[in-house]
């Protein structure tokens, strides 16, 4: 048993590794925040599990698990999670990290990819797999998927056939269809009870944004067409989505060209109703 104490002395020495190497990560999808946020996520649906779960390898596999994050239009993308995995093992053999524990963090990392389509065999895998899968549901999801979207020089949407029902579905070329290709299958998918519970809102809230965003066509204009713009220029430009020490711009001045959440705060006082609901949502996952 580990206490509580050796936990966050871990998690401590991850994030200092982070921080004091660098810009290791250039996408603002899969970076230090990102990892925090499936490290929360994880521990929460860990507390509805009944057995035995070792927080040390939720914490390293949390914390490394896009270590590695090939971009998703990049021809081995498919093997960054092996590749993760890898430079997990290497980095957290050098930094002393329980050498038993080392392999259970390994398969964690390598099953919580989506396109790796690796079982999770063990209930830290499930749990991490899960973690990372809610990133991509909800007021998260919508952000990280039109972020991605502009890195890729993909379309946001197709508005001559938004809901693909005239041609096939294709998430490489328009964002939109990421939303059916993969993320409206995410609950069914999921390995644990904890994991079901979190998801039921988060994707009732991507149906909700869906929704927003034809409307936000019909009328050329509206706070869901703001939000996929200001998502695919930061991917495109390669911004931020977030101040990592203020998000919600609580203690500092707005900065709209350079985080996607300014901006959409910045949008409430023209399209209120979408931005605070979507503002109350984000926070509610983070």
């Amino acid at each position: 048993m580990h206490s509580e104490i050796d936990k966050n002395d871990w998690e401590q020495r991850f994030i200092n590794y982070f921080t004091s190497s660098g810009p290791i990560f250039d996408d603002a999808s899969h970076d230090l925040m990102h990892f925090r946020r499936v490290y929360k996520t994880a521990m929460t649906i860990s507390s509805c599990e009944i057995a035995f779960i070792d927080p040390l390898v939720i914490l390293a596999a949390a914390y490394f698990h896009d270590i590695i994050s090939l971009p998703k239009n990049h021809p081995d993308s498919k093997s960054s999670s092996n590749m993760a995995s890898l430079k997990a093992s290497e980095i957290l053999t050098n930094m002393g990290f329980p050498k038993d524990k080392v392999p259970a963090v390994c398969h964690a990392i390598e099953a919580h990819s989506f396109s790796a389509n690796i079982p999770p065999k063990t209930i830290e895998a499930k749990i991490i797999q899960d973690a990372d899968r809610m990133e991509s549901l909800g007021a998260l999801g919508i952000l990280r998927t039109f972020y991605v979207c502009g890195r890729m020089g993909a379309c946001p949407y197709d508005k001559t056939d938004l809901h693909a029902e005239n041609r096939p579905l294709n998430d490489k070329v328009y964002g939109l269809d990421h939303f059916q290709c993969k993320l409206f299958k995410l609950p069914a998918l999921l390995q644990t009870e904890g994991g079901r519970q979190i998801s039921k809102k988060r994707a009732e809230f991507l149906r909700y944004f869906v929704n927003e965003l034809e409307q936000d066509l019909n009328n050329e204009d509206g706070g869901a067409m703001t939000l996929v713009w200001s998502c695919f220029d930061a991917g495109k430009q390669n911004q931020k989505l977030f101040n990592e020490r203020d998000p919600f711009a609580s203690n500092r001045y707005l900065e709209p060209s350079h985080f996607v959440v300014d901006c959409l705060i910045a949008a409430g006082e023209k399209y209120g109703r979408f931005c605070n609901i979507f503002l109350s949502q984000l926070k509610e996952e983070m």
